[in-house]
């Protein structure tokens, strides 16, 4: 792949596999697995690649979405299983 710029930043290929693994870490210690669902509520921006790219490196599925969604309220951090049951926790 190369590298990835956006605006002034930008990232190489081994360095977004890095981000990549160390956020798949914490999504695998928040109880994500292959096969959940996962929303991924951020700017089209690096971290929002670097996040995508760590469902993908777990098997989480990211529904695809746009970002007309309106801001919300409060955030809520929630993990759908493929089988239908959820869990939230107000953060």
């Amino acid at each position: 792949m190369g590298e990835i710029i956006s605006g002034e930043r930008r990232l190489s290929s081994e360095d977004l596999n890095a981000r990549a693994s160390r956020a798949a870490t914490g999504l695998a210690s928040l109880g994500v697995k292959a096969g959940d669902l996962i929303a991924i509520y951020l700017r089209n921006d690096l971290p929002f690649l670097e996040a995508t790219f760590a469902a993908g490196l777990l098997g989480a599925i990211r529904p695809r979405s746009t970002g007309t969604m309106p801001r919300p309220r409060r955030a809520i951090c929630s993990r759908t299983p493929a089988h239908g049951r959820s869990s939230s926790t107000p953060t």
